[in-house]
């Protein structure tokens, strides 16, 4: 019994020390109400709520977090759990029964970690599979990047086109889910923004000299 309580205690006291450190964490911009998510990929994952923000590590289970990356960054659909599964983790021969149960599960908690800073399910269950909560204003910087540099693109003067190109650049912390850049669910992701930052770089740097600025620091 004492065990018992010992393990409860210090779960829950974990638990406290985790909202908090997600409390102290600096919201972006993009979050003003109850119903905005911000999503950060390049570098390290992080979701940001009103309440608070929440990194990987906060997650404590590397599959749910690649669960949960897979879903946000396919999100035209719902997915059922045998195509999480196998898309995930193609390598592993198990029973459909299996896979399924270890996707709801993956995805139960994720759910329980993410109700920290927010009152409402990210991932929805539909009869179909999982998908994103369409009540939320979900924006990830992957998103932005891709509308900054469109913005670049039509940009009607060189000094708009060199203030949106800088923001852009600095969305772009290191690869896309840095953790898992390698595994093969998302490397064509993490190769095709590598390859537009560096586009984007040399893009930026060509601008600055035509308008012979030298002295913008990339930092």
């Amino acid at each position: 019994m004492l065990s018992a309580l010992a393990y409860v205690l210090q779960r829950a006291m974990a638990q406290q020390k985790m909202i908090e450190s997600a409390k102290l964490a600096p919201m972006p911009d993009l979050v003003q109400s109850n119903k905005d998510v911000a999503i950060n990929f390049f570098g390290d994952m992080e979701i940001c709520t009103r309440k608070g923000v929440l990194s990987e590590r906060f997650f404590n289970s590397p599959k749910s977090s690649r669960v949960v990356t897979y879903i946000i960054l396919n999100p035209k659909t719902a997915h059922p759990p045998l195509e999480i599964y196998h898309a995930l983790w193609p390598e592993e021969c198990v029973e459909p029964e299996v896979a399924s149960r270890n996707i709801r599960g993956y995805i139960y908690r994720f759910r329980q970690t993410f109700s920290l800073i927010c009152d409402f399910p990210l991932i929805e269950s539909t009869p179909s599979g999982y998908r994103l909560n369409p009540n939320l204003n979900i924006i990830t910087d992957v998103q932005q990047f891709d509308r900054l540099i469109d913005g670049a693109r039509q940009a009607t003067s060189v000094v708009q086109k060199i203030n949106l190109m800088k923001k852009a650049v600095m969305l772009y912390r290191g690869p896309i889910f840095r953790g898992a850049e390698d595994e093969h669910w998302i490397i064509s992701q993490v190769s095709l923004y590598r390859l537009r930052y560096v586009s984007l770089i040399n893009e930026l740097l060509s601008s600055l000299s035509e308008i012979r600025d030298y002295h913008w620091d990339i930092g």
